[in-house]
């Protein structure tokens, strides 16, 4: 009879990373840079629902995913969260920490799982190379002594959910794509529920994000040009070859549709410009570049170095049937580049050349580079057992060049002030509306700090009244009745040492 205990210990290590991912994470996005709501967008999405579906020539005709799970998000906060803290903007930052921190978690474990069944025989080493995974999206862009970015930033609540989840789904997706977990070249999938789950994931990763789904979309591109060349040498049957591949060219198919809907959305027909296409390429391009100028040398040198030993392992031993599939993975992911590139470049050419030196929009780059590397890096531990003793000490020294003597990081809110002065807006906000709601008022102007250089006051946007007011009715803490209007005021910019 097995012991009960076999099963506990083949679970174990992911189980002690998951949970230590998760608390680290947790107390980053609640205690360290607290996600606090800082601006009208905010205010509008922990309280919008929509369809899950695209909806044809909406604003977001295809943001199913950050659309839906915002205000899970908020009503989780509102409704969980809240009986415990007693504070409704505490509540819903604590509510955003736990959601970002749970997909995080579920990223670092989804790289844990490719490398213990794919790269390591170890559960320890795929555990410890999983941490250096996440160390490296921290260390990536750490050149300053302060107000640093990381791979994983993004400067608000709501695009926490519009761009860094969909780029931890997607990319996700993408690795357990490369590493031949689903969409391989034998037609249509079992049906399942684990193939089901998959079907759901690629629909929510595809309906979430263009700056996103690119990722996925270019490693599912990438492999079936391949495939299809393989096919043609071989002077093998298109028919054939469709019939295999089936479940991505759905894929691809999918993708092609979202654009479509994306083209002839609100927010596509308000994006205009003066300045050729190409010369705004061009630009793009140029800012793209000169991202790359802004990384950690440590972080560079590390991912060169396990990107040319592994490349060197693999080909030096492509007898093991392993080290081929490994060298196919980065290969694949490597390729897949040139798409994502070209891709960037015509989108953010299209919205604003500016938009590609965002690190939630530069991840699909990045990204790539910090998993390939690791995989190269996973390839020389297995080639050389004796290497492996000294990971622990890489990741450390790595983990602590994260770190600085200053405020290390970047706070998530779109004006300079500290996460304490954000929490005494926001709550100073709630308090106004509370009170003008339980004195029985119908209409009620709320002072907000001015923002100058903003002609609609954003981040306190001039409608962003009844932004507010409908995600306090929708979370019950005020009855439905009531008009908000925000009022920009220069005296509590002042109050709040917002400079002016």
């Amino acid at each position: 009879m097995n012991s009960p205990v076999r099963p506990l210990r083949k679970y174990l290590c992911p189980i002690v990373l998951g949970i230590a991912v998760f608390a680290c994470m947790a107390l980053y996005f609640s205690r360290l840079h607290p996600l606090y709501i800082t601006n009208t967008d905010d205010w509008t999405y922990i309280a919008y629902w929509r369809d899950a579906t695209p909806i044809w020539e909406d604003w977001n005709p295809t943001r199913v995913l950050p659309e839906i799970l915002m205000p899970i998000m908020g009503a989780f906060g509102a409704y969980v969260v809240m009986p415990f803290v007693n504070d409704y903007v505490d509540a819903q930052m604590v509510s955003a920490a736990l959601f970002v921190s749970l997909a995080v978690t579920c990223y670092v474990l989804c790289f844990y799982h490719i490398a213990r069944q794919r790269l390591c025989d170890r559960d320890w080493t795929a555990a410890t190379l999983s941490v250096l995974f996440l160390v490296l999206h921290f260390l990536m862009f750490r050149e300053q002594q302060s107000d640093n970015r990381h791979l994983l930033y993004s400067f608000c609540v709501t695009n926490y959910f519009y761009y860094t989840i969909p780029n931890l789904l997607n990319a996700s997706l993408a690795m357990l794509y490369a590493a031949g977990y689903w969409g391989k070249e034998d037609g249509l999938p079992q049906p399942t529920l684990r193939n089901g789950m998959i079907a759901l994931c690629v629909y929510l990763a595809l309906l979430s994000n263009l700056f996103a789904s690119i990722i996925l979309a270019a490693v599912v591109g990438t492999s079936l040009v391949i495939r299809l060349v393989r096919t043609i040498r071989t002077r093998g049957s298109i028919l054939t070859y469709a019939k295999h591949n089936l479940v991505s060219i759905v894929v691809i198919v999918a993708w092609f549709i979202v654009q479509y809907y994306e083209m002839n959305g609100g927010r596509a027909s308000s994006l205009e410009s003066d300045t050729p296409l190409l010369a705004r390429m061009v630009t793009t391009m140029q800012m793209l570049f000169s991202t790359v100028r802004e990384t950690n040398h440590w972080c560079d040198e590390f991912i060169a170095i396990s990107l040319v030993a592994g490349a060197i392992v693999c080909i030096r031993h492509q007898e093991d049937a392993s080290f081929r599939a490994t060298l196919r993975i980065m290969a694949l992911q490597l390729l897949s580049l040139i798409l994502t590139v070209a891709y960037l470049c015509v989108v953010c050419a299209s919205s604003g050349p500016g938009f590609i030196t965002r690190t939630d929009v530069s991840f699909a780059v990045y990204y790539v580079f910090v998993a390939a590397s690791l995989f190269g890096c996973a390839v020389v531990l297995k080639r050389l057992p004796p290497v492996r003793i000294a990971l622990p000490i890489l990741t450390l020294i790595l983990a602590c060049s994260c770190n600085t003597l200053g405020r290390t990081y970047m706070e998530s809110y779109m004006l300079s002030v500290a996460p304490q002065t954000m929490r005494a807006i926001d709550r100073d906000i709630v308090s106004q509306v509370v009170d003008a709601s339980e004195n029985g008022k119908k209409k009620v102007d709320v002072l907000v700090p001015k923002v100058s250089g903003s002609p609609d006051n954003f981040p306190f946007a001039n409608y962003g009244g009844d932004k507010a007011r409908n995600a306090l009715v929708v979370h019950g803490v005020i009855p439905d009745g009531i008009q908000v209007t925000f009022v920009p005021s220069r005296e509590k910019a002042q109050s709040y040492g917002i400079k002016q």
